[in-house]
């Protein structure tokens, strides 16, 4: 049995019995079980429970458990509990992340899919969250933050350093990677190619200057189809953007 403590000082436990991992949780009095079976995928199950009885419970929606953070991550004096699982099926999906927020009962009220804990600066964590748009493309897909406050996940637009440099755009990466696929013949019936220049504009969208990228687009844009092309890459980048930051596209159902 391996006995260890978090950064907040919550106890876990993590014990494998044959194939089954199993993980505890301590969280305000009740322990989060979350068991899976190693060698399958979707056998993941994530219960709470309390005096003897389960709570909440979710079943088959994941495969294992990666680690867990709690700390208060609104400044309120409670602390919530993020529970980060793999899938393991999916080139795109690296992890889904629970929310827990005791204060508003024992049942997640997120769940955000590729997402990390940012901790630069102290006492103001942010949710670093990663979309993979192409896993033949290394590298091709776009980031933004997101935070918990007054108990809502909002998106969180960084307008300031540190957290500027964490969504600014990669044109340079963008373009080296373009050049090497310039070289494939069938390009422009290749749904790879809009990608490239989709995932600068998403990231453009949110770094909040989306001038750079749309030269970018009008300069490198290759293939015959261009205007028409170029409109749906706006349209498309305008329209994930606005999903991104909605709040209710979050929400644990």
């Amino acid at each position: 049995m391996l006995v260890c403590l978090s950064a907040y000082s919550q106890e876990y436990t993590k014990e494998p019995v044959g194939n089954i991992n199993i993980t505890v949780i301590e969280y305000y009095g009740y322990k989060i079980n979350i068991t899976s079976n190693k060698d399958e995928f979707f056998t993941g199950r994530m219960e709470a429970v309390k005096n003897g009885k389960v709570q909440f419970f979710t079943d088959s929606s994941f495969s294992d458990y990666q680690w867990h953070y709690i700390g208060d991550l609104d400044g309120n004096g409670s602390n919530e509990l993020l529970i980060s699982v793999s899938e393991g099926a999916s080139p795109y999906i690296y992890n889904d992340l629970y929310i827990f927020d005791i204060k508003k009962g024992i049942k997640p009220v997120y769940l955000i899919t590729n997402a990390d804990i940012d901790t630069t600066v102290k006492d103001e964590p942010k949710l670093n969250v990663y979309t993979r748009m192409s896993p033949s493309v290394l590298g091709l897909g776009y980031n933004w933050l997101m935070e918990y406050k007054y108990g809502k996940l909002s998106y969180f637009k960084a307008d300031e350093k540190p957290w500027k440099n964490s969504v600014k755009p990669g044109e340079l990466s963008i373009l080296d990677n373009l050049n090497q696929y310039e070289d494939f013949s069938e390009k422009c019936s290749d749904g790879n190619y809009k990608l490239f220049f989709e995932s600068l504009l998403i990231q453009s969208l949110i770094y909040g200057d989306d001038s750079k990228a749309l030269k970018f687009i009008d300069k490198y844009y290759r293939c015959p189809d261009k205007k028409t092309a170029v409109n749906e890459i706006i349209d498309i980048s305008a329209e994930t953007y606005e999903y991104i930051i909605k709040e209710k596209n979050y929400r644990y159902e």
